[in-house]
């Protein structure tokens, strides 16, 4: 393979899959705000009784957005759907987010990446509630090879002053080549819905992959992140 061929083939971009229903939201900073009540004016148009919701469904996208943006991400899609808890007949809005960070510098060191993640967790932790069910494990995704996964069940300030249950499931994803980590972060603020969400964020996940120049799959080649 000469350099410009290599070149070409080095990873510059990031894909995931997600549900028809959840909003990919755009992050440039120059068109974001107009695109986003485009993308609300279009699921309008599919689904009429959404339009009395529109400035608020416009004003919290482009929040998301905007944050998304501060961190430097380069994905984020967010869902809004009625869920139902256990056994119950009774419905209550789920909400649901993916974002995509790409850390270009590498701090993990001679240490593996699953013993990094842990350390992190711990030292981002220190002074807060204690997480409850939490879990670090190596997993193979298809598309990006092997990845640190790390799921955890939090407490959280609520806007209306109270605590609740939140979900975080993130993958550390090493980018072919060394470049760096992927860090794909899902989150929602409905852990009575664990389970299924869980179910449905690694599924998402399943399907992430790094791209090239030309939108062509990266694959990995990753060495194993297991204790050996």
């Amino acid at each position: 393979m000469n350099e410009q061929n290599a070149e070409r083939r080095a990873a510059t971009g990031v894909q995931i899959t997600v549900p028809n229903h959840w909003w990919e939201l755009p992050l440039d900073r120059q068109a974001r705000d107009d695109a986003i009540a485009g993308l609300v004016d279009e699921r309008i148009a599919l689904t009429p009784r959404l339009s009395s919701h529109r400035d608020g469904l416009v004003a919290m996208l482009r929040a998301i957005a905007a944050g998304a943006t501060s961190l430097g991400a380069v994905y984020c899609a967010q869902a809004a759907f009625a869920g139902r808890r256990g056994s119950s007949p009774a419905t209550a809005a789920v909400t649901a987010n993916v974002l995509i960070v790409i850390s270009q510098s590498d701090n993990v060191g001679n240490r593996s990446l699953l013993d990094w993640v842990i350390r992190q967790t711990a030292v981002q932790s220190s002074g807060r509630p204690p997480r409850e069910d939490h879990e670090a494990t190596v997993v193979d995704l298809p598309l990006a090879g092997q990845a640190v996964r790390l799921r955890t069940i939090h407490p959280y300030a609520h806007d209306r002053g109270t605590d609740i249950q939140g979900l975080l499931i993130q993958y550390f994803v090493p980018v072919p080549g060394g470049n760096g980590i992927a860090l794909i972060t899902f989150s929602s603020p409905s852990a009575g819905h664990a389970r299924q969400l869980t179910e449905l964020f690694d599924a998402m996940a399943d399907t992430f992959a790094f791209t090239d120049a030309d939108g062509e799959v990266v694959v990995a080649d990753t060495p194993s992140l297991r204790v050996q």
